[in-house]
């Protein structure tokens, strides 16, 4: 067996040091980020930068209902019972919108960089051909920028559907979307599980998001000739980066604590790098 002298000890435990440091370093900075639980009729929002806004599409306050999913009688989620918003088939003029209060990124005026996230329930008894999610239109006068389409379920738009949202049960639909990039600008992911990719128009182009000080609109679960659906919603995130597809797997799936609780960064990285440092430590030494 090879022997190891105390001093060897302790340069190796300075050599995993170094590699744990670049390790941690070289992670991506946190955006950021903006979060809201449907909770009650004035929502749970967490927005990191302050100032952002989020609420109702004209009269879509008066349509909503808000109630336990036990009582609502549909299917439970992780975590226990809560608290969840039930819609009705948005109008062209209802809905939500929010705007966020970031600064323009991607290289564009507008948010062209960004992860959204929604918790969503569809009832097979109500659900409708289609399922808009969100509407970069400021004023709702053209189709949604991302549905969830009835006849196989898929997520996507623009005829690149993926994956599948199954009914009578919860999903955590989410997307990353880098519109500064050449191709499949969109990543798509159903409870955590990468799904596929669309692809989309450029900077500051039909998938660009408005910031706060643009004075436009963003909005979810509505789109202008009402290709949308009833449904319950729980919780929705959005932050103004593209999450990588382990950090969006790290999410998982539809919880009843929504997006309240960040998940811890994966260690298989870290613990592989400090391995590999030791284990290349040794074979110097050999």
């Amino acid at each position: 067996m090879l022997q190891v002298s105390a001093w060897v000890r302790r340069r190796l435990l300075v050599v995993t040091g170094l590699m744990v440091s670049a390790v941690v370093a070289s992670a991506p900075a946190q955006a950021d980020v903006f979060w809201v639980n449907f909770d009650d009729p004035s929502f749970s929002i967490n927005d990191g930068t302050a100032g952002s806004t989020f609420g109702y599409y004209n009269n879509s306050a008066d349509v909503v209902s808000f109630d336990t999913v036990s009582n609502f009688g549909i299917a439970s989620m992780a975590g226990g019972d809560r608290v969840v918003m039930q819609f009705p088939l948005f109008s062209g003029t209802q809905g939500l919108v929010f705007n966020p209060n970031v600064a323009a990124n991607g290289g564009g005026n507008f948010l062209n960089q960004y992860t959204m996230m929604w918790d969503l329930y569809f009832d097979e008894a109500t659900v409708g051909p289609w399922m808009s999610l969100y509407q970069t239109n400021a004023t709702n006068s053209n189709d949604g920028d991302l549905f969830i389409r009835n006849s196989d379920r898929g997520l996507g738009i623009s005829g690149e559907y993926d994956g599948r949202v199954e009914l009578n049960e919860w999903n955590r639909v989410g997307v990353t979307v880098d519109l500064s990039l050449g191709t499949a600008r969109m990543r798509k992911f159903i409870n955590g599980v990468f799904v596929g990719t669309s692809t989309l128009g450029g900077v500051d182009g039909r998938w660009s998001m408005y910031r706060q000080d643009l004075g436009g609109a963003n909005y979810l679960l509505t789109d202008n000739d009402g290709e949308t659906s009833a449904g319950f919603i729980s919780a929705f995130y959005f932050e103004d980066r593209a999450l990588s597809d382990s950090e969006m797997s790290a999410w998982g799936g539809a919880k009843a604590i929504g997006f309240s609780a960040v998940p811890e960064p994966s260690s298989a990285g870290l613990l592989t790098a400090v391995a590999a440092a030791g284990l290349a430590f040794r074979r110097r030494r050999c």
